[in-house]
């Protein structure tokens, strides 16, 4: 019975992100949402194989001694890797068909299932880790939010790389400093405080004034 409870809170945050997607945007469908749910279930399973893949090399073994190899490991197999694949599976929910508001929802929905799966690998060290886990889970979420800037949803802009190479920089500095452990999981708090900073500057900018 632990085993099920567990494997619920790990995907609370999850329940959350719905019902607060439902309150803001009252014409989203749940289809829509449900469809983010999967498909941030599917862009879990390559994240983990991709990422096992590469750990299995020892040149891509994290070493905390090594400062600037971890620097460089956790900017691309956490960074890179991870928020490169999530952006590509993005378009399996129509960015084109939908608001640049519904779609940043229904990005950090699908954001949030894969952090919540990824969650559920790390409840072998316990309840204890639930705390740092749901600040990952955020992470996962407004990245993929943060990310779906870069898509093309109006004619009256053109792409823009730069959030999607934040959402990179802020991921793969998350885990660098998580990787360090100790005093430095406070920058790790600062990455998400400045990643909920830029979801919000841009969603002021771009979101329709309706």
């Amino acid at each position: 019975m632990s085993v099920f409870f567990n494997g619920f809170v790990c995907f609370i945050p999850l329940i959350i992100t719905v019902c607060i997607v439902v309150f803001i945007d009252r014409q989203i469908s749940l289809f829509k949402i449900a469809a983010a749910i999967v498909t941030g279930f599917a862009v879990f399973f390559p994240i983990t194989i991709i990422q096992t893949l590469f750990t299995g090399f020892p040149f891509f073994a994290k070493n905390p001694e090594n400062i600037f190899s971890l620097f460089l490991l956790s900017l691309f197999i956490n960074g890179f890797l991870e928020e490169s694949i999530k952006a590509a599976f993005l378009f399996f929910l129509r960015p084109a068909k939908l608001s640049q508001k519904t779609f940043f929802l229904l990005s950090v929905v699908c954001g949030i299932t894969a952090g919540c799966a990824e969650a559920l690998i790390y409840l072998k060290y316990g309840l204890s880790q639930i705390p740092v886990r749901f600040m990952a889970i955020t992470l996962h979420g407004l990245c993929a939010g943060l990310s779906s800037f870069s898509f093309k949803t109006s004619d009256r802009e053109s792409k823009n790389l730069i959030p999607i190479l934040l959402s990179v920089l802020i991921h793969g500095l998350y885990d660098f400093f998580c990787s360090l452990g100790g005093y430095y999981m406070f920058f790790s708090v600062l990455c998400v405080g400045f990643l909920i900073f830029q979801c919000a500057s841009y969603s002021a900018k771009h979101f329709d004034k309706t």
